[in-house]
């Protein structure tokens, strides 16, 4: 037999989540069996909306959040309630796939404290790190090695100092791209000291770059006005010889007229020796252009470069790596 009987007149215990956004108060009204007794079993279904303070998410993306919920009552009487069941998970419960956050099972318990009788459940949750995993730690590690091809690169190539740029645009975009998915907080961050730490080391590879293509535009700069001095004294040699020349076959003219008696075809002693003196400097190989220490520098630093970044990265990001789970 069915009675209608007005859900105000049930006795409910003061008894919900204290932690709470939303409470037990929500949940959906549902019928109430009453025997003759006056027994009267009620369930109510519903979710429950909690203000959890979270531990372990430092250890972001790779972490295991831990979230309290305690459970009591507001004020008088206090009531000692006894939780059913020997657990929180019903035995062979069905496991939900295609999460982001899983139960920690084995981790979650419920204990009670004595003084008030509240009762505080601890729940433990894994996360779907393999999608942080292929959208933030991969492709920072990649890029950031990446960026150091810069080093390969002829610094008389324009592109050297172009292709630095993309690769921390291509890391800082990225971190822009996925900063939704990163929690905000003040703390330090499993997966802000990395993709922070890349851009730092791609930042240092640019910044030696820069210094080298300065270097390079001051040695080309040097290079440039040796040479156009070099022309300008070629120049002027080549005009005093010109006149030189000039003078001497204007002076054998004057003595071919003031000695006639002479052969007009007497080979000169001095000037064709001049002649072939020049000549023969002319043809000497010139020596090959001594380096600079600017240029000297420039091969150094990138040699250095090569070497310390690639290695000193590869250490970082395999010690980030080996201690995620104690960070």
């Amino acid at each position: 037999v069915k009675v209608s009987i007005p859900k105000t007149t049930i006795w409910v215990p003061n008894f919900d989540l204290l932690n709470r956004v939303n409470g037990m108060d929500t949940f959906t009204d549902t019928l109430a069996d009453v025997t003759a007794g006056g027994h009267v079993t009620w369930y109510r279904l519903g979710g429950l909306k909690a203000l959890c303070v979270f531990t372990g998410l430092e250890q972001f993306p790779y972490d295991e959040l831990g979230c309290q919920l305690q459970f009591g009552t507001i004020g008088y009487p206090r009531i000692n309630y006894q939780l059913a069941g020997d657990g929180l998970f019903f035995p062979d419960s069905f496991v939900a796939n295609y999460q982001e956050y899983k139960v920690l099972e084995e981790r979650s318990h419920v204990s009670r404290n004595d003084e008030d009788g509240d009762y505080i459940v601890q729940f433990y949750f894994d996360r779907a790190s393999r999608y942080y995993t292929q959208t933030i730690v991969l492709p920072t590690i990649i890029f950031t090695l990446l960026s150091f091809g810069m080093f390969l690169l002829d610094v008389r190539v324009g592109e050297r100092l172009a292709f630095g740029v993309t690769m921390l645009l291509v890391i800082t975009a990225n971190a822009i791209v996925t900063s939704g998915t990163v929690p905000i907080c003040s703390e330090r961050l499993w997966v802000t000291t990395l993709t922070t730490s890349s851009q730092y080391w791609v930042v240092g590879a640019l910044t030696e770059s820069v210094l080298v293509a300065y270097l390079f535009f001051m040695e080309t700069k040097e290079e440039k006005e040796r040479e156009e001095k070099q022309q300008a004294a070629a120049a002027a040699a080549a005009e005093e010889r010109v006149a030189a020349t000039a003078t001497a076959t204007a002076t054998s003219a004057v003595q071919e007229e003031q000695n006639p008696e002479e052969s007009p075809h007497a080979p000169s002693t001095k000037e064709p020796t001049e002649l072939a003196r020049e000549e023969a400097a002319l043809r000497q190989p010139l020596p090959p252009p001594t380096r600079s220490w600017k240029t000297k520098l420039i091969s150094q630093l990138d040699l250095i470069s090569l070497v310390f970044f690639p290695v000193s990265y590869t250490i970082f990001f395999s010690v980030m790596l080996a201690t995620r789970d104690n960070w």
